[in-house]
């Protein structure tokens, strides 16, 4: 169920996640990071 979140989450944001995870980069913080960009979160 999380993971569907996260995954529904980095979709809209337009992150791809594969290409991330190749990278070895943390996507949860990459997430987070681009939510705060788009307004999101605070």
């Amino acid at each position: 169920m999380v993971r569907h979140y996260w995954f529904n989450l980095q979709e809209a944001l337009g992150i791809d996640s594969e290409e991330l995870k190749n990278q070895g980069k943390n996507l949860r913080m990459i997430t987070r990071i681009r939510a705060r960009e788009v307004g999101l979160i605070d």
